[in-house]
């Protein structure tokens, strides 16, 4: 049982200092033009509300490296607004929330993520981005 509790915290921590590596390494080019992003060939339409930004069929966006750079280009975006100083984390966290909703339980309304500017109000939400956010997984 301790071997696994040690291996279960070893890939956690692998997860958070590659996730630190690859938001060091993200690079800052990527831009939304009239709403729409370009990651690996395919586009994806961001739609920017009042209170939130929404990715459409985000579930596409399979590697880690892809959503954050989705998420850097909005996060661009926003600064340039002055809208937002949701953490990058925060956002990828909720984003990969809707996408284990979409895959594994069939929620359709998961099939897009609406990322607040500041936060989700809902708590599980909160708790669960933010465990996902930083540890990668």
């Amino acid at each position: 049982m301790l071997v696994l509790i040690l291996m279960t915290c070893a890939v956690i921590l692998w997860n958070i200092r590659a996730g630190i590596k690859e938001l060091n390494e993200l690079k800052t080019g990527d831009r939304i033009e009239n709403s729409v992003i370009e990651v690996q060939g395919e586009e994806y339409e961001i739609i920017f509300g009042k209170t939130s930004v929404r990715v459409v069929d985000s579930y596409k966006v399979k590697y880690r490296a892809d959503r954050l750079r989705i998420i850097k280009a909005i996060q661009y975006e926003l600064s340039a607004q002055g809208v937002s100083t949701r953490e990058t984390t925060s956002m990828e966290g909720e984003w990969l929330f809707h996408n284990i909703a979409y895959a594994a339980c069939g929620i359709k309304q998961a099939k897009d993520v609406d990322l607040e500017y500041e936060k989700d109000e809902r708590w599980y939400v909160l708790l669960i981005s933010e465990i996902l956010g930083v540890t990668g997984l």
